[in-house]
């Protein structure tokens, strides 16, 4: 039987960075992660309305949001 992967919502706006993310889990954990990336705090919000993560990883500095108040808005 195959494990159900954890879902991990990746709100990142740089490329690079999102390559690395993706990277170090397909390293480290192969198949034990479905990553979803989004680039904006409102995509991440749509997302989150209509579909289940298990985790968010997200960076504090985006476009449309930053610092404390992004990590606020995906608690909510």
């Amino acid at each position: 039987m195959t494990a159900t992967p954890f879902r991990l919502l990746l709100l990142v706006d740089n490329a690079g960075d999102a390559r690395l993310a993706r990277t170090a889990h397909a390293e480290h954990a192969p198949a034990e992660f479905a990553i979803t990336r989004v680039e904006r705090l409102a995509d991440a919000l749509a997302r989150i309305a209509s579909e289940h993560f298990d985790a968010v990883l997200c960076d504090l500095g985006l476009p449309d949001s930053t610092g404390l108040a992004t990590a606020q808005a995906i608690a909510a």
